[in-house]
């Protein structure tokens, strides 16, 4: 989660990155309590939050994401999010990685 200070000093928008967080935050704690370790967070993905349903995330659900983590495709911003969200997750003990099954999105699997 973003402090305070961070958002008086960011340039970039941000919320791609904490819906993110958000959603595999969300996603962890369905699969630990199913008795699994580790989750993967797809764009068919459906997570439940109070009574509504949301099917992927922002990244998984779009194609830029897996072509800028390719390389195919050059965006700083995006690459900074992605990072982002590697970073948050590693520092709190998972293991995070992206992969893709169909060469066109990327998807998230993360480990503890």
């Amino acid at each position: 989660m973003l402090k305070a200070t961070d958002l008086t000093t960011l340039t970039q928008n941000n919320l791609d990155v904490e819906t993110e967080i958000f959603l595999i935050n969300v996603s962890i704690q369905y699969h630990y309590f199913t008795g699994e370790t580790y989750a993967h967070i797809t764009r068919g993905s459906d997570i439940s939050f109070y009574t509504s349903t949301i099917t992927g995330s922002p990244m998984t659900n779009n194609t830029l994401y897996y072509n800028v983590w390719q390389g195919t495709v050059v965006n700083k911003n995006v690459s900074i999010q992605m990072q982002k969200v590697i970073d948050y997750f590693t520092q709190l003990g998972y293991t995070i990685s992206r992969r893709s099954d169909d060469m066109e999105y990327l998807y998230w699997r993360v480990t503890w």
